[in-house]
């Protein structure tokens, strides 16, 4: 993928899905930040 920014590649890692916002123990589901990202 590719952002015009740093700031949106930032949006886009740490979005929460509508579908499913909280996890099972009330936090935020933030799929992607289980991973290690580089933004170039």
């Amino acid at each position: 993928m590719t952002f015009p920014t740093g700031a949106a590649a930032t949006a886009c890692y740490r979005a929460v899905p509508l579908n499913r916002p909280l996890r099972a123990d009330g936090k935020p589901n933030c799929p992607l930040t289980m991973f290690t990202v580089a933004f170039w």
